[in-house]
């Protein structure tokens, strides 16, 4: 009897532990199915976010196009670059100038300052000194006028130092013309002894008055001496020699320099900044009908419009000051003529 228990027993516990056994088993089936198929999903999910990150990863790290080829003649570009910097340190504020407009007044107005640099001009010819100096000499005498309020009776005494300034600057000491010659060819009144002084004034008034920079700090010693230069001035002409090489001869060059001289006898035209004035004179000639043919018309507007960009001028700069020229040059080259006339 207790044989018979325990072999029943002995049975169920084997049977519960078979069904229990197969019970777990196909669960344990399903499950595993589950886990497959997700892991299956997973693992293309991450394959494509690998992709997707893969290809826009290479996007991120090709490189970028090369940059387009200057249309510039090797050197000009880091040339119109050198004088932006120094631009606008030197050029003149005419608009005190400018608004003095009364006729009246003793002091010099825009139209007594254009009658001296037409006289200027005149005596420049006369010489035929370097063209920098009478770009310098506007220059200067323009700085000078913006500084001190100078009465209309020195206003050709100021002219002519300032051309003599120019001139020592820029011509060797066989070149110069002394103070005795133009006091009797310019006929500014004085002696070479007033002009003497009238160029030493000059100097002391152009001089820096400030050895601090903006913020505060004290100027080194050398660049003290450097702002000191009148050599260093930039002006339009600097401007136009840089684009030189695009002229098809010197003697195309040289009658730009012409108009750059008539048109700087303005003061109304050389209130434009000196590389817009510069550039806008070389156009007038480099894009002239018998300047360039029709093949290569559109390859130097091209160029142009390169170095407008390099020098930071919109075409509404463009239009506006060439067309200031034109008026001027126009006013200033009738009255050259006239004075011409009445001095020969």
């Amino acid at each position: 009897m207790v044989h018979n228990m325990s072999d029943s027993r002995r049975k169920r516990r084997k049977s519960s532990k078979k069904f229990s056994y197969r019970g777990s088993y196909s669960a344990s089936s399903e499950e595993l199915a589950n886990i497959n198929n997700s892991n299956i999903s997973n693992k293309v999910q991450i394959r494509e976010q690998t992709e997707v990150h893969s290809v826009t990863q290479l996007q991120q790290v090709s490189p970028p196009p090369p940059p387009p080829r200057s249309l510039l003649p090797d050197g000009l570009e880091e040339g119109i670059y050198r004088l932006l910097d120094a631009e606008m340190v030197y050029h003149p504020r005419t608009d005190c100038l400018l608004n003095n407009t009364v006729c009246g007044d003793d002091k010099v107005n825009p139209g007594l300052r254009d009658e001296a640099m037409f006289s200027l001009r005149f005596l420049h010819k006369l010489h035929n000194l370097a063209p920098e100096c009478f770009a310098h000499a506007v220059n200067i005498t323009d700085r000078f006028l913006a500084r001190v309020k100078v009465k209309a009776k020195y206003m050709s005494c100021l002219a002519t130092a300032a051309y003599l300034i120019a001139a020592r600057m820029i011509e060797e000491p066989e070149n110069q013309p002394s103070p005795e010659k133009l006091v009797r060819i310019a006929r500014c009144g004085g002696s070479p002894t007033d002009l003497e002084r009238m160029a030493a004034i000059i100097r002391v008034k152009l001089r820096p008055t400030a050895a601090c920079d903006p913020a505060g700090i004290e100027k080194p010693q050398q660049l003290q001496q450097e702002a000191g230069r009148l050599e260093n001035a930039v002006t339009p002409l600097h401007f136009l020699s840089l684009l030189a090489p695009l002229f098809n001869s010197r003697e195309q060059f040289l009658r730009a320099v012409g108009d750059l001289e008539t048109a700087l006898c303005s003061v109304t035209v050389y209130s434009c900044r000196p590389a817009l004035l510069a550039l806008c004179v070389a156009r007038r000639h480099l894009l002239a009908a018998d300047a360039v043919g029709a093949a290569h018309s559109s390859s130097m507007l091209a160029v142009l419009d390169a170095a407008a960009q390099l020098m930071q001028l919109s075409q509404a700069d463009l239009a506006s000051c060439d067309a200031l020229i034109a008026r001027e040059t126009q006013r200033v080259q009738g009255l050259l003529d006239n004075y011409q006339l009445f001095t020969a």
